[in-house]
């Protein structure tokens, strides 16, 4: 078993898609950093030689990072890509597998089972890495330029309101909602990568499995928002800011990242066991 995830492991963090996942996902944190960050020293520089430094809020790292605003292109367009971003490591591979007759080959020297945790996990685990590590990259070079000031209600620069999900969190310990919240995000990317594996099944084409998870992230939202359901709605909840109304809270989040681990679980795991695949 180790040997099995030691494999699937390294063939989905060495992948060409690994390295173009991130790299789109680095191109959109930098390119945030120089349109929202860089332009905020100026106003930095003049809070240090302000005498009244009490009337006067700076900017700080948790209104600027890319996860702590919502006005910039790329934060919208990295929360919308998430998914593509999540299945471009190794979301395909079993697709891939099959065809090329390297499933064959495993299931003579392994049980299936154990290809397919290794597998799942894999996926899992490149999906939620692709997608985290650049809002990382993003946080951490926003935090080495701006102040790490607790955030303030009364300055208007947060979007994080009374009602929204751990917002008492938010205002005493930024740094441990954004923690939390970067779980969140690598929960959801594994598991919307994981999408692509059941779609394995049903089509005949890579191209619609690797795409599968983010028509399914855009299908989610257009119903829900057509039904007033924002609060159970992925594209909405995976971003730190919220941009939600009404609020989602945890609860929903937890039932949401369950039923997808049961329902994509399930179906890869159950089918995977009992299906001849070449």
């Amino acid at each position: 078993m180790r040997t099995m995830l030691k494999i699937e492991w390294r063939r989905a963090l060495t992948s060409r898609g690994m390295m173009a996942a991130l790299g789109i996902g680095t191109v959109l944190a930098l390119s945030q950093i120089v349109t929202m960050v860089l332009p905020m020293l100026q106003y930095l520089d003049y809070y240090k030689i302000y005498t009244y430094k009490s009337s006067l809020i700076p900017h700080a790292v948790f209104c600027k990072w890319i996860g702590g605003e919502c006005v910039s292109l790329q934060n919208y367009l990295y929360f919308l890509l998430l998914p593509i971003l999540a299945a471009l490591p190794f979301a395909g591979s079993y697709f891939t597998d099959c065809k090329s007759g390297y499933l064959k080959n495993i299931y003579l020297r392994t049980r299936k089972i154990r290809y397919l945790i290794a597998k799942f996990s894999a996926v899992f685990l490149s999906g939620g890495m692709a997608v985290v590590l650049p809002l990382l990259l993003n946080l951490g070079l926003t935090a080495a330029l701006l102040p790490s000031l607790l955030p303030r209600t009364v300055s208007g620069f947060y979007a994080i309101d009374a009602v929204s999900m751990w917002a008492d969190l938010f205002y005493t310990h930024p740094y441990v909602y954004i923690a939390l919240y970067m779980a969140v995000i690598f929960a959801y990317a594994g598991l919307l990568a994981s999408v692509a594996l059941v779609v394995s099944f049903f089509v005949e084409n890579r191209f619609v499995v690797m795409l599968a998870p983010f028509l399914l992230y855009l299908f989610v939202h257009t119903v829900l928002t057509v039904f007033n359901g924002n609060q159970y709605c992925p594209m909405e909840i995976v971003n730190p800011v919220q941009p939600i109304f009404p609020c989602t809270n945890t609860a929903i989040v937890l039932a949401e990242l369950a039923g997808l681990a049961l329902i994509t679980g399930g179906i890869f795991f159950g089918k995977g066991r009992h299906d001849d695949t070449f």
